[in-house]
């Protein structure tokens, strides 16, 4: 595991984020689970532009046409698996309801660890 925690895009939220990747390489991933209902008013959307070469986040902004746009709708607890290449963004929430979500960032290729190289980090002690 890279990272988790909560991703909170408050109800009446008029700011949309610029289309982004997370990672530019194919070894993770992240794993988004919403706690309330991803309506077309405040849920997450995926782009596919066209392209034969791999791409970077430098230009997917606003040099690449976009061919494919997804809203993603799903109920609360939904397991959504994003690749770490995938082009996202959260648009502004023009729900009446808060949108939390949990995230979870995974893959170790991308930190260089190995199972020899992780370390014991248990955080209590055996009496």
């Amino acid at each position: 595991m890279i990272t988790c925690g909560f991703l909170f895009n408050p109800r009446d939220n008029s700011t949309t984020q610029d289309f982004q990747i997370d990672f530019d390489d194919k070894t993770s991933s992240t794993i988004f689970i919403p706690i309330a209902h991803l309506i077309s008013e405040n849920s997450p959307q995926v782009a596919c532009i066209k392209t034969k070469n791999h791409f970077t986040e430098a230009n997917i902004m606003g040099k690449t046409e976009i061919e494919v746009l997804t809203q993603i709708v799903c109920k609360p607890y939904t397991i959504i698996k994003m690749n770490s290449d995938s082009i996202h963004r959260g648009i502004g929430n023009r729900s009446n309801i808060d949108r939390p979500m949990f995230f979870i960032n995974s893959g170790s290729k991308k930190l260089g660890l190995t199972a020899e190289k992780i370390e014991d980090t248990s955080m209590h002690e055996d009496y």
